[in-house]
């Protein structure tokens, strides 16, 4: 299997060679007993160098194995198993932590101070709604919180506990309402506008010759009409 002696010696080559993810087939799917402390060495060298999956599973099996490929030839992964994505972030960074350079060391610890956040946001907004929350998803994301805060004090000696502002998660928890800001361009606008230079258009418009069907100005509109517009916009407070 992958995780005999030639597997993991084949598996360590190909890790330093191309630096892409290990992928084991075996009958157990984990490193045998009989490996011993010499295979474990390489097995940890391996995870040192590259993330490394074991897949339990018979190559004799063409079934068993022809799933394994269409599987590994999916073209996106669901959103369910997403959520692994950051026990296999922390998992890794216990490896390599001590290998990588100080700045993308803090570039990292930004990350999961980010992560942190929108974990504890979702949380917060499980807990306050009324419907019923499982207390297995619960636990779960407890548990992540818990994991990540972990992860940042064993970062904290090597890169300090400031918060560079290097990275930034989108998404998370809506807000419960949205508001408009004050000024911007309507504002500027209404605060341009004279309020009584524009009455006393209107008034020049209404103190026109009158003509036949009451007084009008050049643009046909009536006396009557001015009036009406006057009081309206009067009544709705744009005009004092």
């Amino acid at each position: 299997g992958g995780l005999g002696g030639l597997g993991l010696i084949a598996s360590f080559h190909c890790a330093s060679e191309f630096e892409n993810p290990i992928i084991t087939t075996s009958r157990s799917g984990r490193l045998p007993p009989t490996a011993g402390p010499h295979g474990m060495n390489i097995y940890e060298a391996i995870k040192e160098i590259v993330p490394i999956y074991n897949v339990q599973l018979d190559v004799s099996n063409s079934k068993a194995l022809a799933d394994l490929f269409a599987w590994l030839n999916r073209p996106g992964v669901p959103f369910e198993e997403r959520s692994m994505m950051i026990d296999d972030i922390l998992n890794q960074l216990k490896y390599k932590m001590h290998s990588l350079p100080q700045d993308a060391l803090v570039s990292i610890q930004d990350f999961l101070y980010e992560m942190r956040d929108k974990l504890t946001e979702v949380i917060n907004d499980l807990m306050s709604r009324e419907t019923k929350i499982e207390p297995k998803t619960l636990t779960e994301l407890q548990e992540k919180v818990h994991a990540v805060s972990e992860m940042i004090s064993r970062l904290t000696p090597k890169v300090g506990s400031a918060r560079m502002g290097r990275c930034r998660l989108i998404g998370g928890v809506p807000p419960p309402s949205y508001s408009v800001p004050d000024g911007g361009y309507v504002a500027e606008q209404q605060q341009a506008l004279d309020k009584d230079h524009l009455m006393g258009l209107m008034h020049q418009e209404m103190r026109k010759a009158p003509g036949a069907g009451g007084a009008r100005g050049p643009r046909g509109i009536s006396q009557q009409a001015m009036e009406q517009v006057v009081s309206e916009m009067q009544e709705e407070k744009l005009l004092t």
